[in-house]
């Protein structure tokens, strides 16, 4: 496939232009209040199943353009990441806001909200969900990843702690972690996975699956996850704690606690979180080898109304010390990261509705990030026994603007963006030991002396009514990425490239309570800096990186057909993903190495099903099933077993209960570096009851059948957890 460029000023005129047309665009103004009557400010106003959402500002007014066809669905997500059900929308006033008042119930509404991620900059054919702050109480996942079970596509490089979620079987650095805004990056070979943040301090996840380079640029081939924090709300003081303790499998203590208060200005919260495990065990009570770890964390977040808009900041502190990397050869490999560190600050500044624009947002970010790896290899025969480490560490900032008006009867949304990895180092160590356990010899080498990204990039997108059930939608990005490599194994290196990214995408209806979407998408990805120039131990074994790799490509093809009617919805989504000089990590013997193997191939089919079945109960249901492949025929890496997942929830006034089948089929299509995986079922089961008004205990079991099988299909993988019980105390004030 051919690869496209245009320059970024290009791109910057013809936004230009657009700008400069006149406003002719329809819209609806609303105003959302809390149960009370007073406004809710700062809460996000999404429709169902569009990529239209809009933010209320310190008067809870919000607008949306353009108007959607009606009837349609509106969804609202709060500062602490409450998520309304649908409100339906069957008419609109003949003069005035459209006046939205959030029922008393909401904070404690239990939902998993299908069709809208509020926070993310999705296009049309986005598959996208929101797991609301209920939800991640009940579950309590110990990781991010663990929090996105049971949403359809979303698969996991394996289930130990340090697991990186993986979105339509594009892993290792083609699906884009953010939290609050801001990436997660890492210089792991399996991408990034947030494993330091304790999903207790979220409000919020949002999903979208599928091509997102256009608002994101490269990592955004799968699709984007966007984890976020909750944010004091000025005049709601708080107060919430956790504690819980694991038997069985899972030998996991953890505690945390959050407190929000107003000062002068705004409001200010705290967090605290605290979590340890020592080594897990299989099914049977099989210890699993290196799954021990403890990790801490810490967070200042400040919101403030300003100007008539909200500014938001945060301060976010995490440690994670002896984190094992349970393998199926840890008794002859051992690996563990003795460190992982990382320091966030965002700040973030959002209008809403001013001076004929609809929302302003403008964001910063600054990050350093640290990982340390040991391989302890035993010694065996006349083989002495080696400790191999690296330690790498960089820095990360960003900035973006993003500003959305009415253009041409329809809504044109505008961005500029600069993401960079600077200043990053990595040091590598070889330490060989006798059998008396002396040191025979000591090896440093500087893998990476100094290396950096520089990412600068203009896009848009415009929404547009072509008739009275039809939305056209077009996106452009102009993107310009350097690298430098200075010292080191590769020595000095300079790449540079220009990628243009785009989609077009056409939405009809609902017809008879069916909307569908049709969509093609243009995306890049730019190796990882470690790609190229890093060369030492990693989690899986050693490696080396290819300073000559080219960056990937795609085009992507995504289709969506979507029935809802109040109380349930199914939708159904398609997609054929053509990815040209892919980026393939391979082993031709022991060590590993990076080359881009040609064009590949993936495709698959994504079913999602809710339904509201009276009396506290609901029920969903996802089901998946994806193949990928190389351009000879051969199956890559990361593309998950066909599998399906049942939910039954009931929610009452003073407690909840839900379980949840998950099924996976035989994998016997394995990558490069996986194996052969038989399928497998597993039952997990929640429960909580609230003792008095503050107070609730809780109750999750996992794998309660006890089920055997590896955790991955990796050609190390480790055994996965057997029967997991925790017990949880949870105290919201």
């Amino acid at each position: 496939m051919r690869r496209f460029a245009i320059p970024p000023s290009g791109l910057f005129l013809l936004c230009l232009g657009m700008f400069l047309l006149p406003s002719l665009a329809l819209a609806f103004d609303g105003l959302l209040l809390q149960a009370d009557g007073s406004p809710a400010a700062g809460y996000r106003v999404s429709v169902v199943g569009q990529s239209i959402s809009a933010t209320t500002n310190a008067e809870g007014r919000f607008r949306i353009v353009p108007t959607p066809a009606t009837p349609f669905r509106l969804v609202t997500s709060g500062p602490a990441g409450e998520v309304s059900p649908p409100i339906e929308v069957d008419t609109l006033p003949a003069s005035g806001p459209l006046e939205l008042t959030i029922p008393s119930a909401f904070k404690d509404s239990i939902t998993v909200a299908a069709g809208v991620a509020p926070n993310i900059e999705a296009p049309p054919a986005a598959a996208t969900v929101v797991l609301g702050q209920e939800n991640l109480e009940q579950r309590r996942p110990a990781r991010l990843a663990e929090a996105l079970e049971g949403v359809a596509g979303i698969s996991r490089t394996d289930e130990t702690t340090t697991a990186v979620p993986v979105i339509r079987g594009l892993g290792r650095g083609r699906t884009l972690i953010l939290l609050d805004g801001a990436r997660v990056t890492t210089e792991r070979r399996a991408g990034a996975s947030a494993s330091f943040l304790d999903p207790f301090t979220l409000g919020s996840i949002e999903v979208a699956r599928g091509a997102g380079a256009v608002a994101y640029g490269s990592d955004a081939f799968g699709g984007v996850i966007h984890a976020r924090s909750r944010y004091p709300q000025p005049g709601s003081p708080t107060f919430s704690f956790q504690l819980d303790q694991g038997f069985g499998g899972s030998d996991e203590s953890s505690a945390a606690a959050e407190i929000s208060r107003d000062v002068p200005g705004g409001a200010l919260l705290g967090a605290f979180t605290w979590r340890r495990s020592d080594e897990q065990e299989a099914a049977d009570g099989e210890i699993i080898p290196d799954s021990s770890y403890r990790d801490q964390s810490g967070a200042l977040r400040y919101t403030a109304y300003l100007g008539g808009g909200q500014l938001r900041a945060g301060v976010y502190v995490a440690d994670a010390y002896d984190v094992g990397k349970p393998a199926s050869d840890s008794d002859v490999i051992s690996t563990t990261y003795p460190r992982e560190s990382a320091r966030r600050f965002n700040l973030n500044y959002e209008t809403g509705p001013v001076a004929g624009w609809e929302n302003v947002e403008l964001s910063g970010f600054f990050g350093t990030y640290r990982l340390v790896t040991d391989r302890d290899r035993a010694a065996a025969g006349t083989t002495l026994r080696l400790i191999e480490s690296s330690d790498v560490d960089s820095d990360d900032a960003s900035l973006r603007a993003v500003a959305s008006r009415a253009v041409l009867g329809g809504s044109l949304l505008l961005g500029t963006e600069v993401v960079s990895r600077f200043n990053l180092e990595a040091v590598s160590t070889r330490d060989t030991l006798d059998a008396e356990g002396e040191r025979a010899s000591f090896e440093e080498s500087v893998s990476i002396d100094d290396a950096s990204q520089l990412d600068g990039a203009l896009f848009l997108t415009f929404n547009r009514p072509l008739a009275s059930r039809a939305l056209v939608s077009v996106g452009l990005r102009g993107d310009r990425v350097e690298t430098e490599n200075r010292g080191g194994f590769f020595g000095d290196r300079k790449t540079s490239h220009d990628a243009l990214s785009g989609h077009l995408a056409l939405t009809v209806g609902p017809f008879q309570d069916v909307t569908a979407t049709l969509q093609v998408a243009r995306g890049f990805r730019d190796p990882f800096l470690s790609d190229r120039y890093f060369r030492g131990p990693s989690g899986r074994g050693f490696i080396t990186g290819n300073p000559d790799l080219d960056p990937e490509t795609s085009l992507q093809y995504d289709a969506s057909v979507r029935w809802a009617v109040p109380g349930g919805s199914v939708t159904l989504y398609g997609y054929h993903y053509e990815i040209d000089d892919l980026i393939e990590r391979f082993r031709p013997e022991r060590d590993f190495f990076f080359r881009n193997r040609g064009e590949a191939e993936i495709r698959g089919l994504e079913l999602e099903a809710q339904a509201q079945l009276g009396a506290g109960f609901s029920l969903e249901g996802a089901a998946a099933v994806a193949r990928g492949e190389a351009e000879d025929g051969s199956p890559i890496d990361d593309i998950a077993a066909p599998n399906a997942s049942l939910s039954l929830r009931w929610g009452g006034e003073r407690g909840f209960a839900y379980v949840r089948g998950l099924v996976v089929l035989e994998d016997d299509r394995p990558g490069p570096i996986e194996v052969e995986r038989p399928g497998y079922s597993t039952a997990d089961l929640g429960l909580g009851w609230r003792i008095r008004e503050p107070l609730e205990i809780r109750l999750v079991g996992r794998n309660l059948t006890d089920r055997r099988y590896r955790d991955s299909a990796d050609e190390v993988a480790s055994l996965a957890r057997g029967r997991s019980v925790s017990l949880g105390l949870v105290g919201r004030y």
